[in-house]
């Protein structure tokens, strides 16, 4: 009998903890904009992350700047990436409301975004849901130099490392693609690609569970003027 009732006691104790934790689960909704310019930015990766930096929830703002991140623990930090921009955070230590709504301001890394934007010219960095495009050519000097040093150095959270033939941003590998393909020697031919030579780049954030998979966080691909079987 006694048996019983410490089952009993134990499988409520059980039931209470788990609606206990439940009940201090949480939304975050809201939108991505430019902190001066004052317009939406999609395509802005937003990545809620535990107190053991396990990634529990993502999304990425719509076309309006939107987003939606739900079933958050009570103790949670929000990690905003977008190209060009500084990384941005939000962190919750103690939250019981059901739901948060947000408008998260990003501040430009390049002052050339926006400069573009307001003289009405084709911007250093264009903002889809998908993915962002640069326009080399808009890079200052960019006819100088490779275009891995010319990302490098441009304001973006963009590093290569000749050494170890890898490209991080914001400190995490990406995958670097040559017109859409990954190639064993990609690094070597961006590495010695010309600035001039290329057409735009293209970066993709990876959702954490296909990371692995695709051999990092980000996708960088790198579109030629011309394609490389060409003379």
């Amino acid at each position: 009998m006694n048996s019983k009732l410490f089952l009993m006691f134990l499988l409520l104790t059980i039931s209470v903890c788990a609606q206990s934790d439940t009940d201090k689960s949480f939304s975050v909704k809201g939108f991505v904009v430019d902190d001066t310019l004052k317009t939406p930015l999609p395509g802005a990766t937003i990545v809620a992350v535990d107190s053991t930096m396990r990634v529990v929830a993502e999304a990425v703002s719509d076309t309006d700047g939107r987003f939606r991140l739900s079933g958050l623990p009570s103790r949670v930090r929000i990690n905003v990436f977008l190209l060009g921009y500084k990384l941005t955070y939000f962190v919750f230590p103690k939250f019981h409301k059901k739901q948060v709504d947000m408008s998260i301001r990003l501040y430009t890394m390049n002052f050339h975004i926006q400069e573009a934007v307001l003289k009405g010219e084709k911007p250093l960095v264009e903002y889809f849901v998908d993915k962002q495009v640069v326009h080399v050519d808009k890079l200052p000097g960019f006819e100088r130099y490779d275009v891995l040093f010319r990302m490098s150095v441009s304001g973006f959270f963009f590093r290569a490392y000749p050494k170890e033939e890898k490209i991080q941003m914001y400190g995490q590998d990406a995958k670097i693609l040559i017109d859409g393909k990954a190639l064993t020697n990609a690094f070597d031919l961006a590495d010695n690609m010309t600035a001039e030579a290329v057409d735009r780049v293209e970066v993709m954030s990876v959702p954490f569970a296909k990371q692995q998979a695709e051999g990092g966080s980000w996708i960088i691909n790198i579109i030629p003027k011309h394609s490389l079987g060409d003379d």
